[in-house]
């Protein structure tokens, strides 16, 4: 579409996960996403349509009705589409060095028209009148988006029965939104497909530097306290009588007269106690860290803290590479996972820090379903016994 008022504006990672003719357009991995289609359909000559040969209908071809051409945008396309200023709230606009350009017969394809499929891609609804729904269903079928086609249908053949209509579309938002949702993990979050930017986690971050000094200045001065130990024991052992008295187990074992603190090796629990304390504040500094590719714009439309982060007021929104800290790569895997796709698995021994860092970024509905989880983990916990629970209830 050309001019900045007839400009729509779309994401590569969405279009080329879940609409057939973008995900041939730009290259994207097959894919066998779950479709609702009215007709089964040959669109074989999508494989041979690229940025080099769009195969349009225009030109006596098998193809879209309406596409002129695809191509990579030049700083004159950019500056074009940027008259005017750039978008405050959206950083990742007409500045992209991968911006494509494509062309649309508007007599063929209405601005209007299109932005409508754009909206039902983004989230399997659209804000159409009933008078427009027969031409939007034919430009869908046209645009191989039989589920809106269908959501087009719907609203025609129930216009008098408004509950019954929701029902039914509201069926095919949840169906088209979780058969994208597969894609995007397949594609983007698995395959890490086209990634812009690196996510590190550090658990580091909750043990300062202090606290690690600390645990080695425990370590010298144990060492210290053990040689003078040794050195006060023999000295006390030297001085003591040896004598024989009966023992359970052997009449024969020689006692020591004195305290037990005064008997060689009585201090081997307390040694031991130190050097797993020592053990439970080093262990942490070394593990749990992550690494993971991602998206900028998917964790930057899916959550305010990240949107605060990359906007241009932050230095991450310059680099590449964001790190977190004090969270365990694999609560922040199980959070990112959640961000592409609305839904995760979420283990049992991950429920409770998951629920915090939710709150943490401000993701309500994750908060939400977090503590069913957790409520669900209690019962389980609970179910034979409270005072045999593993878990500490009133702390939680």
């Amino acid at each position: 579409l050309g001019g900045k008022t007839d400009t729509l504006y779309a994401h590569q990672y969405i279009l080329g996960c879940a609409w057939d003719i973008f995900n041939s357009i730009l290259d994207y991995p097959d894919r066998d996403m779950k479709r609702l289609l009215n007709n089964q359909r040959n669109v074989g000559y999508l494989d041979d349509w690229d940025m080099e040969t769009i195969n349009d209908k225009d030109n006596g071809k098998e193809g879209i009705h309406g596409f002129k051409s695809i191509r990579k945008a030049s700083q004159n396309d950019k500056e074009a589409v940027n008259e005017g200023g750039l978008d405050d709230f959206n950083p990742y606009n007409a500045d992209s060095e991968n911006l494509i350009i494509i062309e649309v017969n508007q007599d063929v394809l209405p601005k209007k028209m299109l932005l409508y499929c754009l909206q039902f891609v983004y989230t399997g609804q659209c804000k159409v009148k009933l008078s427009e729904t027969e031409r939007l269903s034919e430009i869908a079928t046209e645009l191989l988006l039989d589920e809106l086609a269908t959501y087009c249908g719907n609203m025609r053949t129930f216009s008098q029965q408004l509950d019954e209509c929701k029902v039914m579309n509201a069926s095919i938002t949840t169906y088209w939104l979780d058969a994208c949702a597969e894609q995007y993990k397949e594609i983007l979050f698995d395959r890490q497909y086209k990634y812009d930017c690196v996510i590190k986690t550090s658990l580091a971050a909750k043990y300062d530097k202090k606290m690690v000094n600390n645990a080695k200045n425990d370590d010298d001065d144990d060492k210290k306290e053990e040689n003078k130990e040794d050195e006060s024991e023999n000295a006390a052992v030297a001085g003591k009588m040896i004598y024989q008295t009966p023992d359970a187990n052997d009449e024969d074992k020689p006692t020591v007269e004195g305290d037990a603190d005064a008997v060689p090796g009585a201090n081997h629990n307390i040694d031991e106690a130190k050097e797993e304390k020592k053990q439970e504040m080093q262990a942490p500094i070394i593990e749990n860290d992550g690494e993971f590719r991602a998206h900028k714009i998917i964790p930057w439309c899916r959550c305010d803290v990240f949107q605060a982060m990359l906007n241009n007021n932050f230095k991450e929104s310059h680099e590449s590479t964001i790190t977190f800290h004090g969270i365990r790569a694999k609560t922040f895997g199980t959070f990112l996972e959640y961000l592409y796709t609305d839904h995760a698995q979420i283990d049992d021994d991950i429920v409770m820090p998951l629920l915090e860092y939710s709150n943490l970024m401000r993701e309500p509905r994750l908060i939400s379903w977090c503590e069913y989880l957790m409520s669900k983990v209690i019962e389980r916990a609970v179910e034979q016994s409270i005072a045999d629970c593993h878990l500490d209830i009133i702390g939680l």
